[in-house]
């Protein structure tokens, strides 16, 4: 996430906050990455599909 960030002009400006659990869902997720500091940032498309495919891959430990 952080190349991605980096590769996109005033990268300084995205921050990548720790995660938030939350009850299981449908698929069995349990934490999610709320909103980055600008929503409009180029790369926030690919860094929310990163976010994703890891939400679907780990599932944080009580």
């Amino acid at each position: 996430m952080a190349k991605i960030a980096a590769d996109v002009p005033g990268a300084l400006r995205v921050r990548i906050p720790l995660p938030e659990r939350h009850p299981p869902d449908a698929s069995g997720r349990n934490w999610n990455i709320v909103p980055l500091n600008d929503r409009g940032a180029d790369c926030a498309h690919h860094l929310q599909k990163v976010i994703e495919d890891m939400r679907t891959e780990f599932v944080l430990p009580e």
